[in-house]
């Protein structure tokens, strides 16, 4: 019995003895910071053996930047931990090491001590400097991508606008009863008006990712804003034989908003109608007003969205995978801008769709700001 007691102690010094030599470094100090004990990680993380540190102040490891919390952790009350997390420590070679540390109380044979639990944490912080890092590169490629859009934007509205203007003079000058003209006169400007949009679009984008769409806000006509959309809209309507209802609703309508981008808006929603109602069919825009919101209402006799797509149409590129949609061609940005654009004045937008049958979206935007 004697001699299985006798092997059970040895059995369990040396499991614990294997314990502590694997654990993380320890350091027991007296309570004025002395070094009484510690484990060999400890010794790895000092680079330095056991004799040197032992009898010695731990605060000599300490950088001066972090003596004040040194000497927090060893004021730690009895029953309680103190613990400070990603500091610096100096090894015997004067190499610099990120660590956590807690430290708490305890009876070290018949005295007090500290208790100090160290865990090495370089990996962590090259890792979290690592991804820092390629976070900031990522903000910067985004950056340049911004620039260059709004470069590129701005460059070309200024040749777009000269071309309108120019082949509104030439349409003056032609006979326009020559078929063959009047067609090139046509697709010169339905491309035109094409690229304009498609810029428009890339500009709101640009504001919109970069989180500088703020309305500039005053005392705006709704109902003249739409009116101003329409009649823009209104020759993509003509191409498609598709009826563009005159506007229901109060003649006047004022509102605090910023006009160009309501009228952004209306553009962005009535293209979107035109672009997928088949031709003969109708198109209709309705003004509303309650005491607080005015409510604008699309509906189109389009294809429609089926009810998953719904979902997703007010994300950034997002397209259906009806063949329909595939086959027009678009940036995937105008509803995205649409939603954008309602919810910086404080407003809502909203879909209602049946394949098939149209779709019906309504703006609601607070009148007063």
């Amino acid at each position: 019995m004697v001699d299985r007691y006798e092997n059970h102690l040895s059995q369990s010094e040396y499991r614990n003895r294997t314990l502590v030599q694997n654990s993380a470094p320890i350091v027991i100090t007296t309570p004025e910071g002395i070094i009484r004990d510690l484990t060999p990680s400890a010794e790895q993380l000092f680079e330095s053996d056991r004799e040197a540190l032992l009898n010695t102040p731990l605060n000599r490891l300490w950088p001066e930047k972090h003596q004040a919390k040194y000497q927090s952790l060893l004021e730690v009350r009895s029953s309680q931990t103190t613990e400070y997390h990603d500091i610096d420590i100096t090894t015997s070679h004067k190499h610099s090491r990120p660590v956590d540390v807690r430290a708490c109380r305890i009876e070290y044979g018949t005295q007090d001590a500290i208790y100090f639990l160290i865990r090495d944490v370089t990996e962590n912080r090259r890792a979290r400097e690592e991804m820092l890092a390629a976070n900031q590169r990522l903000k910067d490629l985004d950056q340049l991508k911004t620039d260059f859009i709004n470069t590129v934007s701005h460059e070309l509205r200024t040749p777009l606008t000269s071309m309108r203007w120019s082949t509104e003079s030439l349409s003056q000058l032609v006979d326009q009863r020559d078929e063959t003209v009047a067609k090139l006169l046509r697709i010169i400007r339905e491309d035109n008006y094409r690229l304009a949009n498609m810029i428009e679009e890339l500009l709101g984008f640009a504001r919109l990712d970069a989180g500088k769409l703020q309305p500039n806000i005053t005392n705006a006509d709704l109902a003249q804003i739409l009116d101003r959309a329409r009649e823009e809209i209104f020759p993509l309507a003509q191409q498609k034989n598709i009826t563009l209802a005159q506007i229901e609703g109060p003649e006047t309508l004022m509102i605090q908003a910023d006009a160009e981008q309501i009228r952004r808006i209306a553009i962005n929603i009535l293209d979107n109608a035109i672009k997928y109602t088949p031709k003969n069919g109708l198109v209709s825009v309705s003004l509303k007003q309650t005491k607080e919101n005015a409510i604008i209402q699309v509906t189109d006799t389009g294809i429609g969205i089926s009810e998953n797509d719904q979902a997703h149409i007010f994300d950034k590129f997002y397209r259906t995978n009806q063949a329909d949609v595939q086959n027009e061609r678009g940036t995937g940005l105008g509803l995205a801008i649409v939603k954008g654009i309602t919810e910086a004045h404080g407003g809502t937008v909203v879909v209602n769709s049946q394949v098939g049958r149209g779709t019906l979206f309504q703006v609601t935007l607070p009148r007063n700001r």
